[in-house]
């Protein structure tokens, strides 16, 4: 959908520094490498950038229109700009221009709105939820971890009037960010998976956590919809502090969405979706029994959308996981290995752990553990009962790498894990330890936070 100069200038509020020959303009961009043709250019300033800088760079490379601050115009020479004929858009704050622009957008088009949010699952859940929608529905949707201040009005900006839905995934880091994003998009069902313990560097404690998120649920639409997590206790507490009535799912039989018969084959859980007085079966193509519960999210957002329980259990049958959240895969030598490499905080490496004690069966299983950051003034504890878990788990043996190794290692020890069954170091170490030491049908979890880059692990297993 093309924006005329009168467009940028309502949604952002900003005013015109000069105006070149083009007044209707394509595609938006905040990088310089992506600009195409006829497009406008957002110059964001960055705690390691300034894209200001870029403005000649970003109208040589075909950008028509540029967006900056006042304040980062100050001290440049607009000759050279002006002379390549774009326009100039002068406001107080790029970044909240971003948003205000995609907001505009979102306005011009007609799909509703799914925002999801949570301290787990929210990828999964996304997923799951397009394939759902997808069954009766032309469905936009967040693209990899685009869910922040950037990537939410950039996921948006894909958004035309053909689709019907947007699932949208909303992630944050302190006070405020779900706020600002829910501003932007506006949701017409809100879905929060769980409340746990991350990002606790910005948010303080599980209360905190639980705060940031509520937050999603101030910002929905006047006809909006809850849909959360019966399993949860901070989320039913946060639902009377707030005093909503949200659609419940769970495993909870007080769940209005819930499952129940579940089984696992190798290849699928199996289980009965219950909603409505109504029931069906659903084959998941997806390990682990929390993945269950991401299963009925969606399950839930269909039912909200209309959908049939059948039609909603074939695209359950279709969804899928990204790369590094949970994926078997299975090397040369028949290691099977799990990973969950993308990110990791105390209840996503709990559930981790296990669902590798559920899939190990009668095989050895061992867990290659990076640390969890973020967590604050209480990173030590976290990780020694990290160690505890995963000792408590029935592991063969515990790999552990990263600055926290030896609180891990700890926690370990004092739950009764033999010495000789640990081993700390770093990835490459790590790596040569596992694939020396393990056998055919031995199943390994490689887990931990997304800097830490625990899928070096994997991909050193992978080529054994």
């Amino acid at each position: 959908m093309p924006w005329r100069t009168e467009d940028l200038l309502k949604a952002t509020e900003g005013s015109l520094a000069f105006e070149g020959p083009n007044t209707t303009h394509a595609s938006i961009s905040t990088d310089t490498r992506t600009i195409e043709k006829n497009s406008i250019f957002v110059a964001l300033k960055g705690p390691n950038h300034d894209a200001h800088h870029f403005l000649l760079e970003a109208a040589s490379a075909g950008a028509s229109c540029l967006v900056a601050t006042h304040n980062g115009m100050k001290g440049l020479d607009l000759t050279p700009i002006k002379k390549s004929g774009a326009t100039l858009v002068l406001v107080d704050d790029t970044l909240k221009a971003l948003g205000q622009l995609a907001r505009y957008h979102l306005k011009r088009c007609s799909a509703r709105v799914v925002a999801i949010t949570g301290s787990n699952g929210k990828t999964t859940t996304r997923s799951l939820t397009q394939a759902v929608l997808e069954m009766g529905h032309k469905v936009h949707a967040t693209c990899g971890n685009f869910n922040n201040e950037v990537g939410l009005p950039l996921t948006l900006f894909r958004l035309t009037n053909k689709e019907t839905y947007s699932v949208l995934e909303l992630g944050m880091s302190a006070p405020g960010e779900i706020s600002r994003l829910g501003a932007i998009c506006r949701p017409h069902v809100a879905v929060i998976t769980c409340i746990g313990e991350s990002h606790l560097e910005g948010l303080g404690d599980l209360k905190g956590v639980a705060m940031a998120k509520g937050e999603l649920l101030d910002t929905l639409s006047s006809d909006g919809r809850i849909i959360l997590n019966a399993d949860d206790p901070r989320l039913q507490k946060l639902a009377k502090q707030k005093g909503v009535s949200p659609i419940w799912y769970g495993l909870s039989c007080e769940a209005d969405v819930r499952a129940r018969d579940i089984s696992w084959d190798g290849s699928f859980q199996h289980f009965t979706l219950c909603a409505q007085g109504r029931e069906t079966k659903v084959r998941l193509p997806l390990a682990g029994r929390f993945m269950v519960s991401n299963a009925l999210a969606a399950a839930a957002v269909g039912l909200e959308a209309g959908l049939p329980l059948e039609e909603i259990a074939k695209g359950l049958e279709t969804g899928g996981t990204e790369s590094g959240r949970l994926t078997i895969k299975e090397n040369q030598s028949g290691l099977h290995i799990i990973d969950d490499t993308y990110n990791a905080n105390p209840l996503s490496m709990g559930a981790a752990l296990e669902t590798l004690k559920e899939l190990k069966g009668n095989h050895r299983s061992i867990a290659a553990l990076g640390d969890m950051l973020e967590l604050g003034e209480e990173a030590s504890r976290y990780h020694q009962e990290l160690g505890q878990k995963a000792a408590r788990s029935g592991l063969w043996r515990l790999y552990v790498t990263g600055i926290f190794s030896r609180d891990v290692e700890k926690g370990a020890l004092e739950a009764g894990m033999a010495p000789s069954s640990i081993f700390t170091g770093d990835k490459d170490a790590l790596a040569q330890r596992i694939a020396t030491e393990t056998a055919s049908g031995d199943w390994v979890l490689v887990k931990g936070s997304r800097s830490v880059k625990m899928e070096q692990v994997v991909s050193h297993l992978l080529s054994r």
